[in-house]
């Protein structure tokens, strides 16, 4: 056990080792930072379109809803009613069976 701690200290003796020891670790430090720092960017950019697109889509969904309810109108009806050339019936008649029954299981 001395002996591992005898080697200890002849290492942090040596002050050009100690020096490079320490700047290799902030050179690696710095550079952890850096790539941590460009992955953050990366994930905040892609959130960023992210969202810009779940906007368009919003108003793309909007459209589409106010499209399907001016379709839906009264007055579009009646004017693709007359379009396609479908008049109203005049006399309906109903068929009613004895025991009212529809379907049978």
């Amino acid at each position: 056990m001395s002996e591992v701690k005898t080697k200890i200290a002849a290492l942090l003796s040596n002050r050009k080792l100690l020096n490079i020891v320490v700047i290799s670790l902030i050179v690696a430090f710095g550079l952890l930072y850096v790539v941590q720092v460009n992955s953050s960017a990366s994930r905040g950019l892609a959130l960023r379109q992210m969202q810009d697109k779940n906007a368009t889509l919003h108003i793309a969904y909007q459209s589409t809803e106010a499209k399907i309810d001016e379709l839906r109108s009264l007055d579009s009806v009646m004017q693709r009613e007359q379009l396609l050339g479908l008049v109203k019936a005049s006399k309906v008649s109903y068929i009613t069976t004895a025991n009212n029954t529809v379907a049978l299981r």
